[in-house]
């Protein structure tokens, strides 16, 4: 796909609604590692001015959003020829489908928005979908909204664990171990550890974004289920590592990963082989500080009755932000993101 080389379009981020304070930061976090600016931000929707050259990794990355999409323009009673010229760049050699708000607007949009577009129409499996929608704004035209057919949220959501061919009980859906992926701002092609990998959720998460990784597990039941999984889930060609080994002893270089994602075991369908929850955060939190890049970030979900932030501190890492995570009535988590302190 061709994009204008130093353009600026403004991208649209419409929040989940299921963490909208975590979803939120998702955004922020991808304004950071994309170079965008952020001009409007609520719970219920987000803006920012992007590069052209940019926009469509942040929108396909987007696992807290229900849609994501790049504004082409305005729709008057027809588009102008500069919209249309940012809709062909944007969806370049790929298919595309048009909805609308309503009937009559899509029957109208469709006449006035097909002919001018140099794309073809595909119904039934679009890589875009031009959406014809209210302005954001309180007053203003339409808007005209080039969005990729999918996001990471969409895509991972798809499949459910419960579908994958191994299952475990407890396991995290995978769209929100991107979330958790995207909230450490871990770049495009770098490396995410998950010391506990159980049965590759995070894993199959990081590669689908394009991002590298590696599990540590210790059950060899779960190393077992996890490849089966990665195996079936993730394209061929992607790389990742996956490792048999104590997160006790993380076989691992110091400095070498970008961010560090994880949920450590707890609860009745896991083992911690004799220690308790305080105890082995307390041995594996240090080790991924160090493994960790200076100022790299990590993400990783406690019980909410868990006190470990001492723990944090003392491995070498900064809180960065705590968000509450209901499961359900007896359940609720705490997701910590920290960073690694850098050494002056």
């Amino acid at each position: 796909m061709c994009v204008g080389i130093g353009a600026k379009l403004e991208l649209y981020y419409e929040p989940a609604g299921d963490y909208p304070a975590a979803n939120l930061l998702e955004f922020l976090s991808l304004c950071s590692l994309y170079n965008a600016i952020p001009t409007h931000t609520t719970t219920s929707r987000a803006i920012c001015v992007i590069e052209e050259s940019e926009a469509l990794r942040f929108a396909r990355r987007a696992a807290g959003a229900r849609l994501t999409g790049v504004k082409a323009g305005y729709y008057d009673e027809g588009i102008s020829h500069e919209c249309v010229e940012v809709i062909n760049r944007i969806i370049g050699s790929g298919t595309y489908k048009v909805l609308a708000s309503s009937v009559t607007t899509l029957a109208s949009s469709i006449r006035k928005i097909v002919p001018k577009v140099s794309a073809r129409v595909d119904i039934q499996k679009p890589h875009f979908v031009i959406r014809i929608l209210r302005s954001f704004l309180p007053s203003g035209s339409p808007v005209v909204l080039v969005s990729p057919t999918t996001n990471a949220r969409s895509a991972l959501s798809k499949r459910p664990p419960v579908t994958w061919p191994y299952f475990h009980p407890g396991v995290l859906p995978s769209h929100f171990s991107a979330l958790m992926c995207n909230l450490t701002m871990c770049p495009d092609g770098a490396t995410v550890i998950d010391p506990f990998c159980g049965s590759g959720s995070t894993l199959i998460a990081a590669l689908s974004m394009g991002l590298n990784a590696i599990g540590v597990e210790l059950s060899k039941k779960q190393v077992y289920g996890a490849r089966r999984n990665l195996n079936q889930l993730v394209e061929k060609g992607r790389r990742y590592d996956l490792l048999r080994s104590d997160s006790n002893c993380l076989p691992l270089i110091n400095c070498t990963a970008d961010a560090a994602c994880f949920d450590p075991p707890y609860g009745r369908v896991t083992s911690l082989y004799g220690q308790t929850l305080t105890q082995l955060l307390g041995n594996t939190l240090p080790q991924l500080s160090q493994i960790l890049k200076s100022g790299a970030k990590m993400c990783f979900l406690i019980p909410h009755s868990a006190q470990i932030h001492e723990l944090v501190r003392l491995s070498g890492l900064r809180i960065c932000g705590v968000f509450t995570i209901p499961v359900h009535k007896s359940l609720v988590r705490e997701m910590i993101i920290c960073q690694k302190v850098s050494k002056n």
